[in-house]
């Protein structure tokens, strides 16, 4: 089998037949994770199993989206892998398209592009024809397990899967899975389309959401000590560490003083990552770190006063 699509489900039974509706055909499966849905997705899901060949349904106690799609990779027994969110859409004919493309391009992952609402801004748009080096170093690729397919074999051998537990589980993989990767292929065609709702977890801001992201940024900088040498590798990873942090603090702008307070205290706890922030190739992150050591460690201030700076750029 060339393709397994895995669809994690929670709470989105408005979306959900639409979405498996789209991914059906090529030589392909569709494996409908439930993380313990509490609406109707998990009957529907067991509709379309039924309605159409090729759809297993698996249903877990709810773990996290990492976790769902870890369950789903574990069943999968296509050569690639493909993760489709549940309240997405494909482009008609995008599982063959993806079909060949493999079979065309054999290659560790190929890199795909979307449109928010089916209409909107392509997104994940890189130079076709640039290698693994090249789109891990461009820092332009977005860190979103559905632009890509991903060969089930290398991801074994690596062993890599998502971080359980927490939220935006695929900026902690994808930067991983990029820079191990020795072959892809870039294409621009924008076979999936994304829908922008208001309360899905990439659009709405949490306290658990803020430390989520300073908990990605920690495993991202394990993984750069343990196994990155290359100044300019180690530059990506620095990046993407100093944007999950700000993303912290951009999430905890919404909160209280006491709510504040006690988050800077707990990320004064974490110097490695402000060790990054000191050492940053970036000019804006160098800044930053001086302004945290004049504040006295009022992180989410200093992320607010230099947000009001268009130039200067998270």
């Amino acid at each position: 089998m060339t393709l397994s699509i895995i669809i994690p489900v929670y709470n989105t039974e408005a979306w959900l037949e639409k979405c498996v509706l789209s991914c059906l055909g090529g030589d392909s499966e569709i494996i409908l994770v439930d993380d313990g849905s509490t609406d109707g997705s998990p009957a529907l899901a067991r509709k379309l199993a039924g309605e159409h060949s090729g759809i297993t349904v698996l249903s877990q106690e709810n773990a996290g989206p990492g976790a769902a799609r870890n369950a789903g990779l574990r069943m999968a027994r296509g050569e690639y892998i493909w993760f489709v969110d549940s309240d997405d859409t494909l482009e008609p004919g995008a599982v063959e398209w993806a079909c060949r493309t493999v079979r065309e391009h054999p290659c560790d992952y190929i890199s795909l592009s979307a449109r928010n609402g089916g209409s909107g801004p392509l997104r994940n748009v890189l130079p076709e024809g640039a290698g693994p080096e090249e789109v891990f170093r461009s820092l332009r690729w977005l860190d979103c397990d559905t632009m890509y397919l991903w060969r089930r074999s290398f991801l074994e051998e690596h062993g890599l899967a998502f971080m359980e537990g927490v939220f935006f589980e695929d900026s902690e993989l994808i930067p991983k899975v990029l820079f191990l990767a020795g072959s892809c292929f870039v294409s621009n065609n924008p076979v999936y389309n994304v829908t922008v709702r208001e309360g899905s977890i990439t659009r709405s801001r949490s306290g658990k959401k803020s430390r989520d992201r300073i908990a990605v940024a920690e495993a991202l900088l394990a993984f750069r000590d343990g196994n990155v040498r290359e100044p300019a590798d180690r530059a990506v990873f620095d990046q993407r560490i100093c944007v999950m942090v700000n993303r912290a603090l951009l999430g905890m702008t919404v909160f209280g003083r006491g709510e504040k307070r006690e988050f800077n205290s707990w990320l004064a706890g974490k110097p490695g990552l402000l060790e990054v922030f000191r050492r940053s190739g970036i000019a804006r992150y160098r800044f930053e770190h001086r302004l945290f050591r004049l504040s006295g460690g009022n992180f989410v201030a200093v992320f607010s006063f230099l947000n009001l700076f268009k130039g200067l750029k998270a």
